[in-house]
């Protein structure tokens, strides 16, 4: 299994839809092997499934759930490189664990724009 390069960037115009730590990409990969089609599977369901949560907040969740929403999706995030939405993922759980759910929720579209950037370069790389 080939590893997967670093895409060249023009250093004037960097490419910020470039939301996949490759280093931590191909490393998952190389471990796993085959079952990495699996896990990025999985990382598609259950983040999209997250993100929704978030997205279309209701006030008979808990406050347990919008913790425990972003702390499923900075690990999933991180199992396919995704270290960007992994990090904005434990800000959201950071907040959601201080008590302030509406700059939680406030978070929500900002994790879905990064999480439609990471499904783009996940296809760009065969995923």
């Amino acid at each position: 299994m080939n590893d997967i390069s670093h895409p060249q960037q023009d250093s004037e115009n960097p490419n910020p839809a470039d939301s996949i730590d490759l280093d931590a990409f191909n490393t998952m990969r190389s471990n796993v092997g085959d079952v990495f089609t699996q896990i990025v599977i999985a990382f598609n369901a259950s983040a999209a499934d997250v993100i929704e949560k978030l997205l279309y907040w209701d006030d008979t969740r808990t406050a347990e759930e919008l913790i425990r929403y972003p702390h499923s999706l900075k690990s999933i995030s991180a199992n396919v490189g995704a270290m960007r939405l992994s990090q904005l993922a434990a800000d959201c759980e950071k907040l959601a664990t201080s008590g302030d759910k509406d700059r939680a929720l406030s978070m929500a579209n900002t994790l879905n724009k990064e999480y439609e950037n990471v499904k783009k370069r996940l296809i760009e790389l065969g995923y």
